[in-house]
């Protein structure tokens, strides 16, 4: 009995060794997890300014875009009516120039 008393004492102090060696291990865990979560809250922090600064960079450029396609539709719509006032015009030409009219001759009173 004395020997079955003392391999179950050897077995209890072996699981408590364990034990121990497992919260070491646990508390070892929580400080370098601590360690990894204060190197990566700066890095989060970089990134999420950084997607802001792209998302505003994307919306910028859109606008742009959308300003350049204004501008070309307004160059086409001033282009098209440059080429009716041509038109126009060519219909007021002549074969000749005409000479400039004389100068109205001044009416003496008296």
């Amino acid at each position: 009995m004395r020997v079955a008393s003392t391999t179950l004492t050897e077995n209890i102090a072996s699981v408590a060794a364990a034990i121990g060696e497992n919260a070491a291990a646990a508390g070892q865990m929580r400080l370098t997890t601590q360690s990894v979560t204060e190197v990566m809250t700066p890095v989060a922090a970089t990134a999420e300014a950084q997607s802001h600064a792209s998302s505003d960079a994307a919306v910028s450029t859109s606008e742009l875009a959308a300003g350049v396609q204004e501008i070309d539709a307004t160059a086409t719509a001033l282009r098209a009516q440059t080429e009716a006032l041509d038109a126009l015009v060519d219909q007021f030409r002549f074969g000749e120039e005409l000479s400039p009219p004389e100068p109205a001759l001044a009416l003496s009173g008296g």
